[in-house]
């Protein structure tokens, strides 16, 4: 424990954006998440998946459609054979679906179902692009392509 305090203390005044992000979320830093919102358009923040991702944690409770930018970018980020955090599906399928944006949140149901996640109630989605009368199978052949770009690292973030 008193190593842990010891590294807190030592990095407390980081530039480092992943331990600023840690400082944030574990210890509810304000002046870190200051530090690392000043970052977010450096090279390193926007070069890296992950740190895209912690932003988007950050932005999901702020600004939707930033969240919604960042989980894109960090998708976009991907490498190849690199298998992406599953929670970047599940977050934007739940923010597609707030939005009653069915389609997009459709894709995302079925990647995620693709990815290996289990239990996506995927029903009521359906049922509205069913009341709209758009076609389901064109839907699951895009959600089969943007799987298949995410893991080539090729997928291109559609807000760009």
């Amino acid at each position: 424990m008193r190593e842990i305090a010891r590294i807190y203390q030592q990095t407390k005044h980081t530039s480092h954006p992943g331990l600023l992000y840690y400082h944030w979320s574990r210890n509810n830093d304000e002046s870190a998440l200051t530090r690392l919102l000043a970052l977010e358009h450096t090279a390193e923040v926007e070069q890296s998946a992950e740190m895209q991702f912690y932003l988007a944690s950050y932005y999901i409770k702020v600004d939707e459609q930033k969240a919604i930018d960042f989980l894109y970018n960090t998708l976009a980020l991907n490498k190849a054979k690199h298998e992406p955090n599953p929670e970047i599906y599940m977050s934007l399928l739940s923010l597609f679906y707030k939005h009653q944006q069915y389609k997009h949140a459709y894709i995302f149901a079925k990647i995620a179902q693709l990815s290996g996640i289990e239990h996506i109630d995927i029903l009521l989605i359906e049922q509205q692009l069913i009341a709209q009368e758009k076609n389901l199978d064109s839907l699951d052949a895009l959600a089969e392509q943007t799987l298949h770009q995410i893991n080539q690292g090729k997928f291109i973030s559609p807000q760009k």
